[in-house]
């Protein structure tokens, strides 16, 4: 389209020292990769990329499994064991509560705000947050569970959860591609 022809020219017109991406996994993945070339003589060549990913090893989730893969730890006042918040493990359904994986104790909204962020990767040079509601202080474990009940699965994956969603239904094996076959003269 002709929207997109000045949206291209006008990147490919820029010099950058940093690419801000917000929304990227969302966004016109020609135009970012456009956008790259501008940082060719930068000595910082910045990227930052924000969003909530869509699918596995597509967009943000790319990077992310090349970062340093950081992950919001919580200290249980009970056991102390450090832990990132996870789905289910951390949810008790019964009681509506984010819980301790090692010993079922409550995990407060003040547990949650006094976390801190560890490196999973200690030696990469992409820096990574995985964020997810499940670490949100002002999201309950019924505010989770509601959502997972409300939304549907990918919503629940991306936008709660702050993961990626790969459904059954968007699998393309053999299968799909022979019963698609059509043949003609």
């Amino acid at each position: 389209s002709a929207e997109r022809k000045e949206e291209s020219a006008r990147g490919i017109m820029l010099t950058s020292d940093l690419n801000i991406h917000d929304e990227s996994d969302r966004s016109d993945q020609t135009i970012i990769e456009q956008y790259e070339s501008r940082l060719a003589n930068s000595e910082y060549k910045g990227r930052w990329y924000f969003s909530n990913p869509t699918a596995p090893g597509v967009g943000s989730h790319k990077y992310w499994l090349l970062s340093d893969q950081k992950h919001w730890f919580v200290k249980c006042d009970s056991c102390n064991h450090w832990q990132y918040l996870s789905w289910p493990q951390n949810v008790n359904k019964d009681k509506r509560i984010f819980v301790c994986v090692r010993c079922q104790a409550e995990i407060t909204a003040d547990i949650r705000r006094a976390g801190q962020w560890i490196k999973k990767y200690q030696n990469r040079d992409i820096s990574g947050y995985w964020i997810s509601q499940l670490m949100n202080p002002a999201w309950s474990a019924s505010d989770i569970l509601l959502a997972e009940a409300t939304k549907d699965k990918q919503y629940f994956y991306n936008f709660v959860l702050g993961l990626p969603y790969k459904g059954s239904d968007v699998v393309v094996d053999r299968q799909a591609i022979v019963k698609n076959i059509v043949l003609t003269e």
